[in-house]
């Protein structure tokens, strides 16, 4: 701790962490285009030229123009012989050496962060993002036929068609099919696209949609197949990433006994499927209710009060002692009450009161009676 307070004091951490907080803002533009939903070469080749285009910028802006470097200088509390940030002084030779160093080193981190993109992206994968994105970008098609004609992409289209015909076999292309036969349907589709749909005033997306669905696809067969292999082919496997992770989330250790089928059912439900949220159950409630019947005969369960607290009452025999003779006579007092009715429920869960009344009326009667007597109840216990 007491080395970071140190290397704080001395402002070079403060100054380095307002430079890559410009330069790595470009970069990190690039990674969210990679990883979005939609990605293609298309949008991931136009993140990259954005990419490249601000880095080219910030070698050439000052480096006090940088926006949070600006931002950072203007927090910064000036004196004759301090610099002060957020309650942190900086002597002003420390803080001037330091603003030196970090401008030297600008340029230099610029290069490499941008040759570490170039690299990178040119590893990445054997699929040409340039050529593919050339042939998918209908907005720019108006401005390659002007000036190198419908032939623009002729190569990149032969290319492409060499590298996925294994592929387009599979999936029902005849093997007849040649590269002249597959560029002279290319040409058509340019042509008809410049000339009825102004490519250049509409997304491409929209545009290769209305030309899968218009009545002359069927002309463009092939170049629609090698089309659509493009447009599915993953520039980055950050969607690979994420179904990993899905699969954690859903074969826990608790639903490791999940087949096959059903674990490749609900992986495609969390990937393709709509948004939680936007699920209405209804139609599936009245579907799974009325696609058999479900317990004809149940009735509804009726709603019972809540039981009265139990109370045990004892009904025992006592001896009572003659005083006109000298035998003991065995008497029962109180009434025989049954602790059950008739239908096996216990007496306090019973809705008839009577039968209590009845019984404390006569143990008060009685009791009341032979209170003056010299009646000796023995072996009563309650």
């Amino acid at each position: 701790m007491q080395g970071y307070l140190r290397q704080w004091k001395t402002c070079h951490n403060l100054l380095y962490v307002a430079v890559f907080i410009d330069i790595l803002t470009p970069a990190s533009i690039l990674s969210k285009a990679f990883q979005d939903e939609g990605v293609d070469s298309v949008s991931v080749v136009h993140c990259l030229k954005r990419s490249q285009e601000s880095l080219d910028k910030m070698q050439k802006k000052p480096f006090e123009e940088l926006p949070s470097v600006k931002y950072l200088l203007k927090k910064i509390t000036v004196t004759e012989t301090l610099h002060v940030y957020q309650g942190v002084e900086f002597t002003t030779a420390s803080f001037q050496k330091a603003l030196a160093d970090v401008k030297n080193a600008k340029n230099t981190l610029i290069s490499a962060v941008h040759n570490t993109v170039e690299t990178r992206l040119e590893n990445a994968s054997s699929v040409q993002l340039d050529a593919t994105a050339t042939v998918l970008n209908t907005e720019l098609w108006k401005t390659n036929v002007a000036a190198d004609e419908v032939e623009f992409a002729d190569e990149r289209v032969s290319e492409l068609f060499e590298q996925f015909q294994p592929v387009m076999l599979k999936q029902g292309l005849s093997e007849d099919i040649t590269v002249s036969e597959i560029i002279e349907e290319w040409h058509d589709v340019v042509t008809y696209t410049l000339n009825f749909l102004k490519p250049d005033q509409s997304a491409y997306k929209k545009t290769w949609k209305w030309l899968f669905n218009c009545s002359l696809s069927s002309r463009w067969k092939n170049i629609l197949m090698l089309i659509s292999v493009l447009f599915s082919v993953p520039v980055c496997n950050a969607k690979l990433e994420r179904m990993f992770s899905h699969l954690k989330r859903t074969k826990t250790d608790t639903r490791c006994a999940l087949s096959e089928q059903r674990l490749t059912n609900l992986l495609r439900i969390v990937e393709e499927g709509p948004p939680f949220g936007s699920f209405d159950v209804k139609p599936v409630i009245k579907l799974w209710t009325g696609e058999r019947v479900r317990r004809p005969n149940q009735k509804q369960r009726k709603k019972y009060k809540q039981r009265a607290k139990k109370v045990k009452y004892y009904h025992e025999t006592v001896q009572i002692e003659s005083t006109d003779n000298d035998s003991n006579n065995t008497e029962d007092i109180g009434p025989h009450t049954d602790l059950s009715d008739k239908d096996g429920t216990d007496m306090e869960d019973s809705d008839d009161a009577d039968d209590f009344e009845s019984n404390a009326r006569w143990w008060i009667e009685n009791f009341e009676a032979d209170s003056d007597s010299d009646t000796d109840f023995e072996g009563y216990h309650e």
